[in-house]
């Protein structure tokens, strides 16, 4: 699992699984290394993440900043996932 994902998917996970007020600190770091790396795939899975908590500011900025990312021909740029994947792969 690549090292810089690795933390933004278990926070996802973790939201996905109910808690949220217990890992604030840690939503909050995994939202700014997202916005930060202007990755597609993180973004996403920081929005995923903010819908779970009802975090409706962060949710909707994060899909803005993913809608700007989008090229004319509708993909979305990305470095990596979470299984590492890469190319057509990822763009799936």
């Amino acid at each position: 699992m690549p090292g810089k994902i690795a933390d933004i998917y278990i926070v996802y996970a973790l939201t996905r699984s109910g808690l949220g007020k217990e890992i604030k600190e840690e939503y909050k770091a995994a939202v700014q290394q997202a916005t930060k790396s202007n990755d597609a795939y993180q973004l996403a899975m920081m929005a995923l993440a903010a819908s779970e908590t009802k975090d409706n500011e962060t949710y909707n900025d994060l899909l803005q900043r993913l809608d700007k990312l989008m090229t004319p021909e509708g993909s979305l740029p990305a470095e990596t996932s979470v299984v590492n994947s890469r190319d057509a792969s990822l763009r799936v």
